[in-house]
């Protein structure tokens, strides 16, 4: 399972040419290395020209027919007009002479062995890598209209569509509950508007919590963000399109708010500290502000100050709306 959680579709892709690329190396060998085939490929490729193309032929019944003896009596002797019949007829006899000491010498037995250890190196180069398994699945997947295209996206947009499709099936959840508890404010306009805020207002949300100016937690620790928590926030938003609006208004207007002196409360500063490589004595040290006082931001007991957001970001070399939030934790 641990490797459908990392598994993005451009690893599948260069893993899948890389193997490919591995065994059609070894297939070259084994082919170059195949002195028989060659050999029976131009005594083939002889027969076709002193039969005219009839692949009904084959070398036996040819050394039996009269075509065969006519050939040996006008150019067996090396006298007389070449043609290319006879052309094609001394390779095929120099092929066949050489067929034959290649049998004698167990040019057979040799390339029987050296194939099925190439083979095995085949098989090796199969097992050997851990996505073998889904390159089949790749390819059955490609297949279904439309979806071979999506997973072809990358992982943002999916993101995106994601978000917004879970949004408006929020939405629709919303108007069949209102259908079915016949509330008064059902309206052809609202069953045609709803669906398409649902999913705007998803949309919405995920931008805010990507951005980092949206936490969910209290503790303002960082949410991965894997398909079923996108899949959670996008049916709450459609659901509850509303308050999911009032949400976002709240955060614009304190986003743009003109006073510069706007409290926020840390969301993953202790985390940003330890990236950093400094402790808090240092970062007290550096910034002039007292220990106690850094440590009760970080672990959100008391918000902080546009200065003390200010220093902060730029000693820990991180954005604002990384490390702070306008949400203050749920105890508060």
């Amino acid at each position: 399972m641990s490797d459908l959680k990392v598994l993005r579709y451009e690893d599948l892709l260069d893993a899948e040419g890389n193997v490919t690329r591995a065994i059609a190396r070894v297939y070259q060998e084994i082919e170059h290395n195949d002195k028989l085939y060659r050999v029976k490929g131009e005594i083939e490729s002889a027969l076709n020209v002193m039969t005219e193309g009839n692949f009904w032929i084959d070398e036996q019944d040819f050394v039996v027919s009269p075509l065969f003896q006519s050939l040996i009596e006008n150019c067996g002797s090396g006298e007389g007009p070449r043609d290319e019949r006879c052309d094609a007829f001394a390779r095929f006899t120099a092929a066949a002479q050489t067929r034959d000491n290649l049998y004698s010498e167990g040019e057979a037995e040799r390339f029987a062995q050296f194939e099925a250890t190439k083979l095995a190196e085949i098989d090796k180069i199969k097992s050997s890598h851990n996505l073998t398994r889904f390159f089949d699945v790749r390819r059955f997947y490609e297949e279904i209209p439309l979806y071979g295209e999506l997973i072809k996206l990358p992982q943002e947009i999916l993101t995106l569509l994601l978000m917004m499709f879970m949004g408006l099936l929020g939405s629709v959840i919303a108007m069949t509950w209102s259908f079915v508890r016949m509330d008064d404010d059902l309206s052809p306009r609202r069953f045609m508007l709803l669906p398409f805020i649902g999913s705007m207002s998803a949309l919405i949300i995920l931008v805010f919590l990507k951005a980092g100016q949206l936490s969910i937690n209290a503790s303002g620790a960082e949410v991965p963000l894997d398909p079923f928590f996108i899949s959670f926030v996008g049916i709450v938003s459609g659901m509850l399109s509303e308050r999911a609006y009032t949400r976002i208004s709240t955060i614009g207007s304190d986003f743009f708010s003109v006073n510069q002196d706007v409290r926020r409360w840390a969301i993953g500063l202790n985390q940003a500290i330890e990236a950093s490589g400094v402790n808090l004595a240092q970062l007290s040290s550096l910034l002039s502000m007292p220990e106690d006082q850094i440590r009760e931001i970080a672990e959100r007991k008391r918000s902080a100050s546009g200065e003390e957001q200010q220093a902060l970001s730029l000693a820990l070399r991180v954005r604002q709306p990384e490390i702070f939030s306008d949400l203050p934790p749920v105890s508060s």
